[in-house]
């Protein structure tokens, strides 16, 4: 109950007069994802390509960071190409890609697009992805 609270408070700091979500900065993304679901290890924030420039990686806090952590991290900016990248390939057939999960042993990574960025999380191990995308959706105010 507590969580949806502080959900909605951040909802609404970043919608602007007329009703349309504004534009957060990487840190206040990084904020609102981590706010959706305790289950929520590490976010990265990385800039459109070709560069892919890190514009924030972090864990959450209080957590140590795994070695499995500690490579996701090492590849922030490979992973949103090799991955978005190669699977923007097929939108034309399919359609626009909502998220990517890539599911290990030791946790689950989840890529997915803003308007600006491209977002790369780490969840728990079995944690179940999609409602936790749903409220990152709503949470960051992208198209439905």
């Amino acid at each position: 109950m507590a969580e949806d609270k502080e959900q909605l408070r951040l909802l609404r700091l970043y919608i602007d007069l007329n009703g349309r979500p504004c534009i957060m900065d990487p840190e206040q993304i990084a904020d609102t994802i981590f706010s959706v679901d305790k289950n929520i290890r590490y976010v990265g924030v990385v800039g459109k390509g070709p560069e892919y420039d890190v514009k924030v990686s972090r864990m959450r806090q209080g957590l140590e960071p795994s070695g499995s952590d500690n490579k996701v991290r090492e590849f922030i900016e490979l992973i949103p190409d090799l991955i978005l990248g190669m699977a923007q390939k097929l939108e034309d057939d399919l359609g626009k890609i909502r998220y990517s999960l890539l599911c290990f042993q030791q946790l689950t990574l989840m890529l997915f697009r803003t308007p600006e960025y491209a977002i790369v999380l780490s969840l728990e191990a079995g944690t179940f992805a999609r409602p936790i995308f749903e409220r990152i959706k709503t949470s960051l105010g992208l198209e439905q």
